[in-house]
């Protein structure tokens, strides 16, 4: 449950940001339309070039609405996982954008044996086991005990008798049903161990995806996030005074908001992943992050 609503938390606010990004993007390719509408009347860029500027600013009006409607759609299945209904609320994302080194599970087999997933299989194997020695028991019979008083006719006394007998079995041993226990402990033993190595490799699987996802959202935020705005922020200047064509500005205002939804996309899997790992291991991030630390001296 709690990795549910952390990965709906988690594409709730990579929605929210979608819708911020995409507003940005509309009122940017609004302010370019104007420079360009100016530069088309000053007969400095062809008719065409306002046409393309246009569609850029139309484009940007789609993506606008179509994030509005997929933060609705996110908002309301966190909210049902709330158990709430409607999405008049706003989401704080500054945890969205706090990301923290991954640590490799240091014991994943101890850490493994300490999630729901195992805990159940190893409740049905104790299950089976404690069946399989009821069984075991059932195939020697219970003793019988008699008491009673005896009359001696002879002497006229009585005496108080106490008997014991106990069937011998040599049909019924019971191994009908033994036999079906032990098969049901094997059973779950097989199914334990089968379970372990799938989730081993869930884990490992999802440990390699949550450090991809933290090596990519570090790389677009200190690296390619800058250079793309400053070539934006260039290629308009340029623009402005004459020196590069709009098709220029377009591709570089193009690559901008795609890294940046790439960045919002890379958070999203970071939590999304960062989620399945704490499940997995039954260990959120914080408490080993801080068992990681050294003691202070």
């Amino acid at each position: 449950m709690i990795r549910n609503v952390t990965a709906a938390y988690a594409d709730a606010v990579a929605a929210q940001e979608e819708v911020k990004l995409a507003e940005d993007q509309q009122k940017l390719a609004g302010d370019v339309l104007q420079t360009v509408s100016k530069r088309v009347a000053a007969a400095a860029e062809p008719l065409i070039q306002k046409s393309k500027a246009e569609v850029a600013l139309a484009t940007s009006e789609i993506a606008f609405n179509k994030a509005t409607r997929e933060l609705e759609i996110a908002k309301k299945k966190l909210a049902s996982l709330w158990g709430q209904d409607g999405d008049g609320f706003i989401l704080d994302a500054s945890d969205f954008f706090t990301i923290q080194p991954p640590v490799a599970p240091a014991d994943t087999a101890k850490q493994l044996a300490a999630t729901p997933d195992i805990a159940r299989l190893d409740a049905e194997l104790w299950r089976a086991k404690a069946n399989l020695e009821l069984e075991q028991a059932n195939a020697i019979p219970d003793p019988t005990i008699s008491v009673g008083v005896r009359d001696f006719r002879e002497t006229g006394d009585q005496a108080f008798v106490v008997g014991l007998s106990l069937p011998i079995p040599v049909f019924n041993l019971n191994q009908g049903n033994i036999a079906k226990a032990r098969h049901e402990v094997s059973k779950s033993e097989a199914d334990k161990q089968v379970s372990a190595l799938e989730l081993s490799n869930e884990l490992i699987r999802a440990a390699q995806e949550l450090q991809t996802a933290y090596d990519e959202a570090g790389s677009l935020k200190n690296t390619i996030l800058p250079a793309a705005e400053k070539a934006f922020s260039l290629s308009r200047e340029g623009y402005q005074a004459g020196k590069f064509p709009y098709l220029e500005v377009l591709d570089a205002q193009r690559t901008l908001f795609e890294a940046r939804s790439q960045y919002n996309a890379s958070l999203k899997n970071y939590h999304t992943h960062r989620a399945e790992v704490e499940r997995l291991t039954a260990v959120h991030s914080d408490k080993i992050q801080s068992d990681e630390e050294p003691e202070n001296e």
